[in-house]
């Protein structure tokens, strides 16, 4: 075929890497896009049972169940823009600084098509899940990997355990949405980076980039990975005119993401994303990469429990391995693993010593197409009579994935699975403290208090660990242990003003005025207009004048 210009040869190459002609033969069953339909066929199979499911009260019982009736009426969607991600009633997550207007959005249009049937926000979280598969692919074919390579890719991130808290957990949805925003502007930035004179692919590039932010605090990342791939991974030779185009479509809705975020969150100082807390959190980073390669310990998943600290050792070894792989596929190598740093350096920064499975999700996909690559690439090199043997290992490992997600499903099926089956000795505090706060509840104070006092002796306790042990004690009237739990919340957390409340109503049923009123006037230097301090104020300047 004769082409009129150079354009028009590569709009035509791109057209064949992206659309192969399908017609029904004796090769139909081993065409690609057959095989992309049956995996996603697999997949929705294997995650049917999540659409009988219910919601689990761990978050979206703040997201939607106790604002359904607001979310249901389309007037309020413009407030969605205007709003915290999570209620400010939410004090763990208080001053959060999440902004996450499109998560909201999503439920909103879920109840208006399903109301309070759970089932129909776990048919939405599937369906990202399945688009996000089809989007790999594309990119995938994109950067013309081989179909074989790409498929086998497309296979372990639909049916890895890892996904299933994202795909099976209501909220999960964010980081379902962040990835699918992340994949489709990796599309069309591949598609712009092989036809760079077709500026067009650059606006859809600047929706997605702008979708990521507003789904996730980690799509801020995206536009700087893309950069690093220019410079990396480029084997053109970049025009200025092109860095040019690509810094004015990262930067625009990086600067309308900051002003929506700062209309909603102001000043707001987020001091507890700081360097610190990303060293508190490195020891835990390869054994939490662990469970991509082999799953264990994932949150409800009980076995293997002994086996972090050897994880540990085979991942750090394996991350090399994967960066300096040498073969025809390497710089596809080293951008996955750039992909993998930019999609969990913000969860390090905001978790600290915990992390919820669902923040894994993103880490799938590029970890998957690594390990395929590279067991291509040692796959070729080995001997004829050893490929057996590595075939039959890889395959045993793929089936130890969907396994392990058949296994994991059913823990998400309602609020009595998702926290009964809870580890309490898990990697992550913050689902144990959730079912802490539910046995408190449910009137099951022991436990409840139990399970918070071996959070509490954990090296960096979760806010309102300490706060919720002073009000257990607090209604059991042991008031000077109550004051020593508030005294201590307060000690870890300086901001806390629930747990001042609490200790200041304790040293006024102690009696000690001097306490309370020292204690109230240092709290409303930072809350100058809390009605219930000032209250407080009063009353003990008019009963307490003698204890002065």
């Amino acid at each position: 075929m004769s082409c009129s210009s150079q354009s028009e040869c590569r709009q035509s190459q791109l057209g064949e890497q992206m659309s192969a002609k399908f017609t029904f033969s004796k090769n139909t069953f081993s065409h690609p896009y057959f095989l992309l339909t049956t995996i996603i066929v697999v997949t929705f199979f294997s995650y049917f049972k999540v659409l009988s499911y219910d919601f689990s009260y761990v978050d979206d019982e703040q997201l939607v169940l106790e604002r359904l009736e607001w979310l249901s009426h389309p007037d309020n969607i413009p407030d969605l823009f205007a709003q915290e991600f999570l209620p400010k009633k939410d004090i763990h997550l208080d001053g959060s600084g999440y902004y996450r207007p499109l998560v909201n959005l999503t439920f909103a249009m879920d109840s208006w098509v399903y109301g309070i049937n759970a089932g129909g926000y776990h048919a939405s979280n599937l369906i990202f899940h399945l688009l996000s598969i089809c989007i790999l692919f594309l990119f995938l074919r994109s950067v013309r990997l081989k179909d074989r390579e790409n498929l086998l890719s497309c296979l372990i991130f639909s049916i890895h355990p890892a996904a299933t808290h994202a795909i099976a957990w209501i909220p999960g949805r964010t980081d379902l949405l962040l990835t699918l925003f992340t994949l489709i502007s990796f599309l069309f930035f591949s598609l712009w980076y092989q036809n760079r004179e077709n500026k067009k692919l650059l606006i859809p590039m600047v929706f997605s980039l702008l979708g990521a932010m507003l789904c996730k605090e980690n799509g801020v990342m995206v536009f700087p990975f893309l950069l690093a791939i220019m410079v990396l991974v480029s084997s053109k030779p970049v025009k200025p005119s092109d860095w040019g185009a690509l810094l004015a479509i990262g930067v625009l809705p990086t600067l309308i993401y900051a002003f929506l975020w700062h209309n909603v969150w102001g000043n707001r100082a987020l001091s507890e994303r700081s360097m610190i807390d990303l060293i508190n959190y490195l020891p835990l980073l390869p054994y939490n990469y662990a469970k991509l390669i082999l799953p264990h310990q994932m949150v409800t998943m009980d076995y293997y429990k002994d086996l972090p600290l050897i994880m540990v050792w085979l991942v750090l070894p394996l991350g090399v391995f994967l960066w300096t792989f040498k073969s025809p596929n390497e710089k596809i190598i080293a951008g996955s693993n750039c992909w993998i740093l930019m999609t969990s350096t913000p969860s390090l920064l905001a978790a600290r010593n915990h992390i919820l499975e669902n923040r894994l999700y993103g880490l799938v996909a590029p970890l998957a197409v690594s390990l395929v690559l590279a067991g291509s690439s040692c796959y070729k090199q080995l001997k004829i009579e050893h490929r057996k043997l590595f075939l039959g290992f890889f395959s045993l490992w793929v089936l130890f994935l969907a396994w392990s997600t058949l296994k994991y499903i059913p823990a998400f099926k309602d609020k009595d699975s998702f926290i009964s089956q809870t580890k309490e000795n898990s990697s992550n505090d913050l689902v144990p403290f959730k079912k802490a706060l539910f046995l408190i509840k449910s009137g099951k104070l022991d436990e409840g208090e139990a399970l918070l006092l071996k959070l509490d002796k954990s090296p960096q306790p979760l806010k309102n660990v300490a706060n919720n042990l002073g009000v257990i004690y607090l209604r059991r009237k042991k008031l000077e242990l109550a004051a020593n739990f508030f005294s201590k919340e307060l000690a870890r957390y300086p901001g806390q003003i629930i747990a001042a409340k609490n200790l200041i109503q304790v040293y006024l049923n102690l009696g000690q005025f001097s306490k309370a009123k020292a204690l109230v006037e240092r709290t409303l230097t930072a809350h100058p207009s809390d009605p219930k301090l000032l209250d407080i104020k009063n009353f003990l300047e008019k009963m307490a004048p003698s204890d002065k």
